[in-house]
């Protein structure tokens, strides 16, 4: 014969039921966050594979008219060879995104860029390409909202949305990576201050911020990177936007908390 629970194991173990509800919200939060990080990365390895597309072709016109030297090749003089060649051939490069709040290290902020040494100039194509390519990083800027630099072989920016322009980024860990061949995505902190902003207003308060660098590639040397860095949507900007979703997942919840009143009465 069936035997009845107690009444004390009863409420016991709908209030560890209601308990869950709370700390399963979130987690799906926790997740959803996440779920931005990467659509934001998504979104910078997408750019920055226009941009270096954009950046080869320039090359290619340029190089042509380039004097040559006694002794090196023209796309030697500006270009490196990489350390990582090992997918640098193939026809498809497909770069899913990894980032995660979770499993990623989240980096300090971004170090100053570095003045150049004396006598160190920018390489000569990067310099005619970079003045061509500014303008429409600004652009650019105006719709994606990020930040973009463009840097030569040496690591020197050549094209920049901000005021970095002609100096080092050989102490980024993200640009002297690409500089090798490697496609890098990184979290850091954020420099400034956290301050309120509106709901619907771009994001400050997210503490962190994406970086996306990606070599920038012509007949298996790399001859620049792209360096892209934006702040991912903030979680309460990201709700209000899907309000009505989460008012009907509101009353959702209500529905179970008046049906687990129920049973209990």
């Amino acid at each position: 014969m069936f035997r009845r629970p107690r009444l004390r194991t009863v409420l016991i173990l709908l209030n560890l039921l209601v308990l869950a509800l709370p700390l399963a919200g979130i987690q799906v939060l926790r997740l959803y966050e996440s779920a931005l990080v990467r659509q934001t990365e998504s979104e910078l390895i997408a750019q920055a594979a226009f941009l270096a597309a954009a950046y080869r072709s320039a090359f290619d016109r340029v190089l042509a008219y380039e004097q040559p030297q006694a002794g090196i090749s023209e796309l030697e003089r500006h270009s490196k060879a990489p350390k990582t060649a090992s997918n640098l051939d193939e026809h498809w490069q497909y770069r899913a995104p990894v980032l995660d709040l979770v499993d990623s290290k989240i980096l300090p902020p971004q170090p100053d860029p570095l003045p150049l040494p004396d006598g160190t100039r920018p390489d000569t194509l990067a310099y005619i390409i970079g003045q061509d390519l500014e303008s429409i990083l600004k652009d650019a800027q105006r719709m994606t909202l990020a930040a973009i630099r463009i840097v030569d072989h040496q690591g020197i920016v050549v094209a920049t949305t901000g005021e970095d322009r002609y100096l080092s980024l050989t102490n980024t860990a993200e640009v002297t990576a690409a500089l090798e061949g490697k496609h890098v995505s990184k979290l850091r902190t954020k420099e400034q201050p956290i301050t309120q902003s509106p709901l619907q207003s771009v994001s400050r308060t997210t503490r962190i911020r994406a970086f996306v660098a990606t070599p920038i590639v012509f007949e298996e040397r790399v001859i620049g990177v792209v360096l892209l860095s934006r702040t991912p949507a903030n979680i309460v900007q990201a709700l209000y936007a899907k309000r009505q979703l989460l008012a009907y997942a509101v009353a959702l919840l209500l529905c179970v908390v008046v049906l687990i009143a129920f049973i209990t009465s």
